[in-house]
C-alpha cells in the first residue's frame, strides 16, 4: 500500500512539474464536452489507493495463512535438508575465553 501511495505523489509530482496529465485532471472542461467531472482526477487516486488497500489486504490474509499452517512449506522441508546434509556449516563456534 506504502508504493501505491509513493505512486500516487510521483504522479502528483509529474504533472506540478512537467505539466503531464498523470492524474487525469487537467483541463477537463476546456474540452468542451458536455459531462464536465472536474474531479476525476481525485476520483483516479482514490480507486488507486483503493485497489492497492485491497492487494494489501489478500496478501496478508494469505501471508497469515500461509504462516499458520500445520505442515511446513516446500522451502522449509528443503532448507531442513540442506542443513541435515551439511551440518558442519551450520556448526556453533566456540568462543576461545582468554
Amino acid at each position: 500500500m506504502a508504493l501505491g501511495a509513493l505512486w500516487e505523489i510521483f504522479e502528483f509530482l509529474l504533472d506540478n512539474t512537467l505539466s503531464l496529465n498523470m492524474q487525469k485532471a487537467r483541463d477537463l472542461c476546456a474540452l468542451g464536452t458536455f459531462y464536465c467531472d472536474t474531479r476525476l482526477g481525485v476520483v483516479d487516486t482514490m480507486y488507486d489507493l483503493i485497489l492497492d488497500a485491497a492487494g494489501a489486504l489478500y496478501a496478508s490474509v494469505t501471508g497469515y495463512f500461509y504462516l499458520n499452517r500445520k505442515t511446513p512449506s516446500l522451502f522449509h522441508r528443503l532448507v531442513r535438508e540442506f542443513e541435515e546434509k551439511n551440518r558442519r556449516l551450520f556448526r556453533k563456534k566456540r568462543l576461545d575465553k582468554k
